[in-house]
């Protein structure tokens, strides 16, 4: 968009605008997704971005990931987990037959989610 000055505008962004993920997960993981997601009769995404919320706020998952922190992180439930820069490094693994599938999060979900990958 250009106005009557030749400035170029730029367009507003939705603060409801969600951000995509694309993680791969296994064909196991994946065929229990679509069948929480036929069960509950709710989009695919919908229900694979509402278990990555829960375990955002459920303190035996986090607490099973300190050991890996190298820097502190702020859960949810405002509760500083300490890391240290030595920490091992969390083990992945790499399994052929992985399946990439698309979940989209809110702003401060997104956010949670990236800080706790950081």
């Amino acid at each position: 968009m250009v106005n009557t000055l030749g400035e170029k505008k730029s367009r507003k962004q939705r603060s409801d605008k969600k951000h995509s993920m694309r993680p791969t997960i296994s064909h196991a993981l994946n065929e229990r997704l679509n069948r929480l997601s036929y069960i509950t009769d709710t989009p695919m995404k919908d229900v694979a971005e509402t278990v990555c919320k829960m375990t955002l706020i459920t303190t035996p998952i986090i607490e099973s990931l300190v050991p890996y922190f190298k820097r502190e992180y702020w859960s949810n439930a405002c509760v500083m987990y300490p890391g240290h820069f030595d920490n091992q490094h969390y083990p992945v693994k790499r399994e052929s037959g992985r399946i990439r599938t698309t979940i989209r999060f809110m702003p401060k979900d997104y956010d949670q989610i990236e800080r706790l990958a950081y």
